[in-house]
């Protein structure tokens, strides 16, 4: 391992202690720290809910408010079975999830609103913006579970394992609500094999 990748690697070692000793002491009561750390999780809380519901979602704010709520609700039942950063994202991506579902009926012109959230060619940037599309609109149809995994490994990119930590289950569970939820977007996709082949996991 090089020297800038071994300092890099200590300095999310440290970070990541940071924030675990600012949630232990949140838990026990005190306020400056439940401060700090709300301080320093928003920016992440922010973008897991905007990756879930569009950076131009009219509900946004108020989501990534309610993320914020519900994470400190959230803070006494923590089994610390992964870091506070993922735990905060674990839950707004559930709180997104379900202010998602709340507004269900918006759903279907996702397609048409859903802004240009990559740059680069047009075609490209296009086909990316039909693929977000396509997954938020499918939060509204599958379990919360499978929408949940979905989310982290599809929207905000999380390896198998860290989707495992996120949301508190045995990589196993996770690997089948990853596959069941697939098999529903192949379904969806069957009209439109051009969007499905852009999928990876498609083929």
């Amino acid at each position: 391992m090089s020297t800038s990748l071994r300092v890099a690697a200590l300095d999310e070692a440290a970070e990541r202690r940071r924030t675990d000793a600012l949630l232990d002491a949140a838990i026990a009561g005190d306020p400056a720290a439940l401060r700090e750390l709300l301080r320093v999780t928003s920016p992440e809380i922010a973008h897991v809910v905007s990756a879930i519901l569009g950076p131009r979602d009219m509900g946004l704010e108020d989501a990534v408010q309610e993320a914020l709520l519900a994470f400190v609700h959230a803070l006494p039942s923590f089994r610390r079975d992964c870091s506070a950063r993922r735990f905060a994202n674990r839950i707004a991506a559930r709180t997104a999830l379900l202010a998602r579902r709340r507004h269900r009926a918006r759903t279907e012109r996702d397609a048409v609103l859903v802004p240009h959230e990559e740059h680069g060619d047009g075609e490209r940037a296009e086909l990316e913006r039909r693929r977000r599309a396509f997954v938020r609109r499918m939060f509204g149809r599958l379990p919360e579970a499978h929408g949940q995994v979905l989310a982290l490994r599809f929207l905000l990119g999380y390896s198998l394992e860290e989707t495992a930590l996120a949301v508190g289950a045995p990589v196993n569970t996770v690997r089948s609500r990853i596959r069941l939820a697939k098999e529903a977007m192949r379904e969806h996709l069957a009209a439109d094999p051009a969007l499905l082949s852009s999928f990876e996991w498609a083929s």
